[in-house]
């Protein structure tokens, strides 16, 4: 998590469609201003994302939601498309599997309804669970995409020395 870049601030680029109607002016008998029965557009989204997300190969990421303080979301879409085995729902939260390894992307989740749509940015890299072990057999898990060969020889050659010299 060291090397993602901060996740989006709360700064959401707006577009806001312009409602058909509204206020008419003064029509009728009433003599006054009002509306001319055309409901009004929602507000348009303000969303974020709080943290990018790195996962590791075949396991589950229970859903990263957004920080959305505009208008109730009713699609969302992301560029470019999401790893193998994730997915995003129209409530625009992120989760699923990941089956294979993707390195660090930055992606733009747009969100929207009918008074507008909202852009955030996420960070996503996608690691695998490496096995190795120590001079013991133990087993030792770590995330990275370097298998040290250097630390296999040594320990052969640390056990067939041993054995040599017994």
């Amino acid at each position: 998590m060291d090397n993602l870049p901060p996740a989006t601030e709360l700064k959401p680029t707006i577009k806001k469609k312009n409602p058909s109607g509204g206020n008419s002016g003064g029509s009728g008998n009433s003599g006054g201003s009002g509306n001319n029965g055309s409901p009004s557009a929602p507000d348009a989204p303000q969303i974020a994302y709080t943290s990018n997300i790195t996962a590791t190969t075949n396991s589950t990421i229970s859903g990263v939601s957004i920080t959305n303080i505009g208008g109730t979301i009713t699609s969302c879409s992301i560029s470019p498309s999401l790893p193998l085995g994730l997915s995003m729902n129209s409530a625009c939260t992120i989760s699923g599997t990941a089956t294979i390894l993707s390195a660090l992307t930055t992606y733009t989740v747009t969100a929207t309804n009918s008074g507008g749509s909202a852009n955030a940015t996420i960070s996503i890299s996608v690691t695998s669970l490496v096995r190795s072990y120590d001079a013991d057999e133990h087993p030792v898990q770590h995330t990275s995409h370097k298998f040290s060969i250097w630390k296999i020889v040594k320990n052969f050659l640390y056990k067939y020395i041993k054995v040599l010299f017994a």
